[in-house]
């Protein structure tokens, strides 16, 4: 599934040398910062999300050119690679588990979280973290599990994924990102005004 070779994944080969990860990812790396919610804010390059109006309808267009309605449908398909009909129950306990490993729960108490998120199972608790260590998404500085920490575009994620929750007071709608990037922005996007309704 992950497809490591040696010890790195396709993805984050360079496109020259690894026509499989261009095909794949179009080259695409994570630029932000921690404090950048992963496809909602500004980044300095390479944009994993653009907001764009087709027919009167707003999207999301991930690097590969493919459209979607909400920033968690292109973040599972498009960066988890993880097929439409999959249960979308996987992002809710992605969203789970970096919060907990972000509150340090993983090592105060480990039991308590996988309790709560993985039924109980420690062997689905530790495959899950090798997993997102392998997407880098949490570092391991270490040979324990109660050495992980969020990456940089871990932290990244669990922003947006908190302010794309249900029930969350956050427009996270392809046309409330782009009116954000406006109001920021006004003089850049002249040409785009007429596609906002205010």
């Amino acid at each position: 599934m992950f497809a490591p070779y040696p010890r790195k994944l396709l993805r984050w080969r360079t496109k020259e040398k690894h026509p499989e990860h261009n095909r794949n990812f179009v080259a695409w790396h994570h630029y932000g910062y921690a404090d950048q919610a992963w496809g909602l804010d500004e980044y300095l390059v390479h944009l994993p999300a653009v907001s764009e109006k087709i027919n009167d309808t707003w999207f999301f267009r991930d690097p590969r050119g493919k459209y979607h309605r909400t920033i968690r449908d292109l973040f599972s398909a498009f960066r988890l690679r993880r097929s439409r009909t999959d249960d979308p129950g996987h992002i809710e306990r992605m969203h789970q588990t970096l919060a907990a490993i972000d509150a340090g729960l993983h090592a105060s108490d480990p039991d308590q979280m996988i309790g709560e998120i993985f039924d109980g199972s420690r062997a689905f608790f530790s495959e899950y973290l090798t997993y997102l260590e392998v997407e880098q998404i949490i570092e391991i500085d270490g040979d324990r599990i109660s050495h992980a920490k969020l990456s940089i575009e871990g932290s990244a994620i669990l922003l947006m994924l908190e302010r794309s929750a249900p029930g969350s007071d956050a427009d996270c709608t392809p046309d409330g990102n782009f009116r954000r990037m406006l109001e920021a922005h006004p003089n850049r996007f002249k040409e785009k005004i007429e596609d906002i309704e205010w």
